[in-house]
Formats: C-alpha cells, structure tokens, sequence
C-alpha cells in the first residue's frame, strides 16, 4: 500500500543505477512525490589518517565527543579535494566557528528552552508589527522561554522589551559586548 512514508526500492534506474532508495513524502491523486537517494559504496577506512586525527585530538588534550570530533576533522580534510571555490570554503568555516562559539555560549543555559526573534531592524515602535513583538517576547517569556535576537533594533528590540531583563536581556547584553557592539538607544 502507498502511503506518506513508505520506501521504495528499486534494483535498477536508466543507464543501470543500483542501490536506489525513495521514499514516499507526499501523494494525491496523479501525484507521488519521492525523496531519492542513491547509496554508493563507502570508500576504505584510511587507518593512518585516523591515527594521525586521534593522536592530534590527544595533543591538543582530548575532551568531549572525541569520535564525533574525529568524524568533524575527518570531514574537514575531505574540502580539500572536494570544495574547490574558497568562498564557499569560508562560509563552512564560518558556519563552523559560529555553531562552537554559540554552543559554548548557551552551554550555561543548556535547562533553559529558548526562542529566536529575527526580524527587521527598521521596524518603527508605532507599526503593529512591533507591537506584535513586543506582546509575542513577553508572552514567551512568561512561558518560560529564555528570548534571544540578533541584537538589533526594531523587531528584535521589540521582543527584548516584551521579554523584560531576566533572563533574555542579560543575554542580549552578552552577545553585544562578546561581539563589540555598543547598547541599543531606547
């Protein structure tokens, strides 16, 4: 029976593609839509290089999640042949600095469930979408829910405001000062 959900195997695509795995997202009446993935082989186990990796991870004096750390720096080195435009080369490593640097700073607040506001920083305190902000922060604040922006004005702000100091101001305060910036004009 087809349904959301079921997998479909198939032994062979045009052209002789084996290993083929779809699954079923969504269907209607003349209508399957399938997620598709072709399994390739892995390629072999590189034994030096995974010694070379632990024996770097056991200099810099081990730590948390070493096997997950090795699979990170495993990857890592695979950019070199696999990624060849720098620019996208930087955005992974931004993306990789940024997620460490904000892991260890909500490490203290890891109980805390959060909630990101992102939103213009034109907005103006007379539109209702600040407003909306505004009573949005502190509905979700009183819920429990630590209140996090981008450290801006308009909406972001707005949600702050609504939040009030504890403990979604507190961190707004550290995220500016981590990154320079100076206090937002109320």
């Amino acid at each position: 029976m087809l349904g959301v959900g079921t997998d479909l195997r198939c032994c062979r695509l045009k052209g002789g593609t084996p290993n083929l795995r779809a699954t079923v997202i969504a269907f209607g009446p003349g209508l399957v839509i399938l997620g598709v993935m072709i399994k390739t082989e892995k390629p072999p186990v590189d034994v030096e290089l995974k010694r070379r990796i632990q024996e770097l991870i056991d200099y810099k004096g081990g730590g948390f999640n070493q096997e997950n750390v090795a699979d990170i720096i495993e990857n890592a080195l695979k950019i070199l042949s696999d990624v060849e435009d720098s620019g996208d080369v930087r955005v992974i490593q931004t993306a990789v600095r940024e997620l460490r640097y904000a892991f260890k700073l909500f490490a203290p607040y890891s109980a805390s469930r959060k909630v990101t506001i992102f939103g213009s920083a034109r907005t103006q305190p007379t539109r209702t979408e600040y407003q909306q902000s505004v009573d949005f922060g502190r509905k979700i604040a009183e819920a429990g829910f630590m209140v996090i922006t981008g450290a801006g004005g308009g909406i972001m702000q707005a949600g702050h405001e609504g939040a009030g100091a504890d403990p979604a101001e507190i961190q707004h305060a550290k995220l500016r000062e981590a990154h320079g910036l100076t206090r937002p004009r109320r």
